[in-house]
């Protein structure tokens, strides 16, 4: 590596984090990505990849482990399938298992020592302050949090699962303020590390693009305008937030005076983030852009 700031991102989006794994994956099953970078960042399901690979989980480990429970995260609550606008859409029983295979009883202290060149960052969002809450290995006030709390806390996305609760507070998806963590891990890197802007070489992993609701077009008016609530929320609300957020980023990305700035998010996916159907069409569009980004990610090492 070069004496630049290496800081990796990874976005959110639901299932479709199974394409970051994926790609992950071709750097090989003992590949250990905290060593080869300075930092690791994410918010939602790049949160949970981002507290998996710093707790150790494999490459390899942590895209079968999406597979093997993706139908058993994405399995609708008795009450959501009597009640569609009972929410939230699932329960994160099978969520908390999944994350607790990939990191286990580790604190932020437990990684921090681990890995004590390497910084972590993970948003999410505080309702009740209504502000973002990064939890971090740098903070020693962060230490005593458990690794698998805080990939739950990032990844609790009000309409798919429960809010969660830390001392009084109702905390949710990092997602819902920032899907694409760009500014919040340079500023965090910049305030908590002290390395400028100037010094950092950023790698963004994208999940995809959804090619469905908006991405595609929403339909005629006379098929918008009998749209119910979850239709409102699926095809547009959802869909028009994440990739206008996941702009924004690459915008500030490009303009922030970064040393360099890659995004890489080659896959173009039919389906929505919560639709596991979609796993063998992101494992072999993966292949297909594999030798694309081993090029990408020994450019950015070497940079």
């Amino acid at each position: 590596m070069t004496d630049k700031y290496k800081a990796v991102v990874f976005t959110g989006g639901g299932y479709f984090g199974v394409t970051i794994a994926s790609f992950l994956s071709f750097l090989g099953k003992d590949y250990d990505v905290p060593n080869h970078v300075d930092c690791l960042a994410g918010t939602s399901i790049g949160g949970i990849i981002a507290c998996a690979l710093m707790g150790g989980c494999s490459t390899q480990d942590l895209l079968d482990g999406f597979i093997k429970n993706g139908e058993k995260i994405f399995t609708k609550r008795w009450q959501n399938r009597i009640n569609p606008l009972n929410l939230p859409f699932y329960s994160n029983k099978a969520l908390k298992e999944t994350i607790e295979e990939f990191v286990g009883e580790q604190t932020l202290e437990d990684v921090r020592r681990a890995y004590p060149c390497t910084a972590m960052f993970v948003p999410a969002t505080n309702m009740t302050k209504n502000r973002l809450k990064v939890f971090d290995t740098v903070d020693p006030a962060d230490a005593h949090y458990k690794l698998s709390d805080v990939a739950l806390y990032t990844s609790a996305a009000e309409f798919y699962f429960p809010v969660l609760e830390d001392e009084g507070d109702a905390i949710t998806d990092g997602g819902i303020r920032e899907c694409c963590p760009v500014v919040t891990t340079a500023c965090a890197i910049k305030d908590k590390v002290g390395v400028d802007f100037k010094d950092i070489d950023m790698f963004v992993f994208g999940v995809g693009t959804s090619i469905d609701g908006i991405d595609k077009g929403c339909g005629t008016y006379e098929e918008i305008k009998k749209w119910g609530a979850l239709d409102w929320v699926r095809k547009f609300v959802v869909p028009d937030v994440t990739n206008s957020n996941i702009s924004m980023s690459i915008f500030w990305g490009e303009h922030l005076g970064f040393n360099s700035f890659t995004f890489f998010n080659p896959i173009q996916i039919y389906g929505g983030m919560d639709d596991v159907s979609v796993t063998d069409h992101i494992l072999t569009e993966s292949i297909m852009y594999k030798e694309k980004f081993l090029e990408e990610w020994e450019k950015f090492l070497e940079r």
